[in-house]
């Protein structure tokens, strides 16, 4: 079989609804659509969705007429088109679904002749406090346009208690229209103080995002961390309070190759680095480099954060311009990370032990001159900082970096690589937001967490190692707990969370009991446990 990655036929979905939960920090959305074949021949209806970063898919249903459902399972990618593409010739309804990037997934649909597939998508977030607030995003809509929608949505706490919550939704526009609804608003932020259920009837006369964003302020976390099971799986949370910020040595790689020129990209680049600037202190350091065709083209620092070098920083970075000669054209990624690694490496071996090494780099290319291939240029740069004394931030311009190099490179160092996405905010604004929240006031490095548990099993773990924190940032890790055969008494486990400070290394230990007579109430697991 071939592989297809269009719709065949003449066939339109006539139902689509969207079931959102938000509990604790686990976003988990159900979306379930009906697509209806026109022609006495199997057709495939291919849907693209747009889902949030970082979003793992849990579960993929398909039901049929006469009852009978079937669960997806994963599989190599070629395995899983043959498997579906031979279901497909058969006339059986079934269901694909691909990661085509980050963001975008793909998910094809195969309707019998004159028939009906319904399909059930599941897909899970997990979320994080960030200065102050929980963020979370919902998928609503696929990238096509259909006729009806129902939007379902309610977060709740630990314990299940409705919270308050803000989504950005233009409801005075839908509160004019055809919708049925439990709570209208009258603006695009709109605070809703228990869940919302929409039944939009004409939904192709309205501009409806494809994900929408939302917000609630969670619970205070003690200071040792906060610790939650009901007796099936649990959860952790950590946020650091009354711990100085550590000095940071900074050293930016900045990409100045002639695609940068176009969208105003660099000016962008720039601007963000100079308001970035103004949040150093003299107990910091910063250091830039330029690269394009070879791995340096112009070079400063390395630097104090005082009032005096941040004003020289600030002109050096006003001069940056796009290298237009044709001798060192192209990207260089590889000779660029490496000396951007040698250099960071030495300044801070110059350095006090209490201070914090981090590289970022921007940039919008792929590996063009030099070595080009990523296997060895992620090789070579985890060769050199395999001590991970350097962490290594990756921003790419979404649509023309090599976000798959970059994501390698922050996974393996140490860091976080985000993409600066078209048609959102301004470039700046997402760099300056980045860098702001992620790297402005760091409080922790090399955080580890150990849950431990006497009696039971602790399994499955989501992430267990941070290798920064940074003020207004907590620490999430969820995962399953095995029960002991014998249930006739109360089992203890605890959370032992280590890092180093400004001072020294420091450990925070919270505990609590799994109630093994009581049974499982509400299970935090969901489909899944872990991302």
């Amino acid at each position: 079989p071939v592989n297809v990655n269009f719709s065949t036929g003449i066939s339109v979905i006539t139902q689509y609804a969207v079931n959102a939960k938000v509990r604790s920090r686990l976003a988990t959305t159900t979306l379930t659509m009906s697509v209806r074949n026109g022609l006495n021949c199997s057709s495939i209806h291919m849907v693209t969705l747009q889902l949030p970063l970082n979003t793992r898919v849990s579960s993929l249903k398909t039901f049929s007429d006469d009852g009978c459902t079937t669960e997806g399972r994963v599989k190599e990618i070629e395995a899983a088109r043959e498997t579906f593409l031979e279901q497909s010739s058969q006339g059986l309804p079934s269901a694909y679904v691909e990661v085509q990037d980050s963001f975008t997934y793909s998910l094809q649909v195969s309707i019998p002749p004159m028939g009906e597939t319904d399909v059930e998508l599941i897909v899970e977030q997990l979320l994080q406090q960030r200065l102050g607030e929980v963020a979370f995003e919902i998928p609503m809509i696929p990238n096509e346009e259909v006729d009806k929608v129902k939007f379902d949505l309610s977060v709740e706490d630990v314990f299940g208690n409705l919270l308050d919550f803000d989504i950005d939704l233009d409801l005075e526009d839908l509160e004019e229209s055809n919708v049925e609804a439990d709570v209208k608003g009258n603006s695009t932020n709109t605070t809703f103080p228990k869940p919302i259920n929409l039944h939009i009837t004409d939904a192709r006369q309205h501009n409806l995002p494809q994900v929408i964003r939302g917000r609630f302020k969670p619970n205070e976390v003690p200071r040792d961390g906060y610790l939650y099971t009901d007796g099936s799986c649990f959860e952790h949370f950590f946020l650091p309070t009354s711990i100085d910020p550590m000095p940071r040595n900074f050293f930016f790689l900045l990409d100045t190759s002639e695609s940068m020129k176009y969208s105003n990209k660099l000016d962008n680049a720039k601007k963000a680095l100079i308001n970035f600037i103004d949040s150093l202190s003299p107990r910091d350091s910063l250091t830039i480099q330029t690269f394009a065709g070879k791995g340096t083209i112009d070079l400063w620092g390395v630097r104090p954060g005082t009032e005096e070098e941040k004003k020289d920083a600030k002109v050096f970075i006003s001069k940056i311009k796009v290298v237009d000669d044709y001798r060192i054209w192209g990207t260089d990624l590889h000779e660029a990370l490496l000396e951007a690694l040698i250099r960071a490496q030495h300044d801070g071996e110059e350095t006090q032990n209490d201070t914090v090494d981090v590289l970022v780099l921007i940039s919008d290319a792929w590996a063009s001159a030099g070595e080009t291939d990523r296997a060895k240029i992620a090789k070579h740069v985890y060769d050199l900082n395999k001590d991970g004394s350097v962490k290594i931030f990756t921003l790419g311009f979404q649509g023309q970096a090599d976000m798959t190099l970059l994501d390698a490179i922050a996974l393996m160092n140490g860091g976080i690589s985000a993409p600066i996405l078209q048609g959102n905010e301004d470039f700046a604004s997402q760099i300056t937001l980045f860098l702001g929240s992620e790297l402005g006031t760091i409080l922790l490095s090399d955080v580890t967490v150990k849950i431990t548990g006497e009696d039971v099993t602790v399994m499955g773990e989501t992430k267990k190692m941070y290798p920064l924190l940074a003020e207004g940032y907590e620490v999430v890790i969820r995962g399953l707990i095995g029960l002991p055969h014998a249930r006739d008494a109360n089992a203890p486990i605890k959370a032992i969370t280590t890092a180093a400070t400004m001072d020294n290394i420091q450990n925070w230990e919270v505990s609590t009991v799994v109630d093994l007579d009581d049974p499982v109430k509400s299970s935090l697991c969901f489909q899944s446990y872990a991302h």
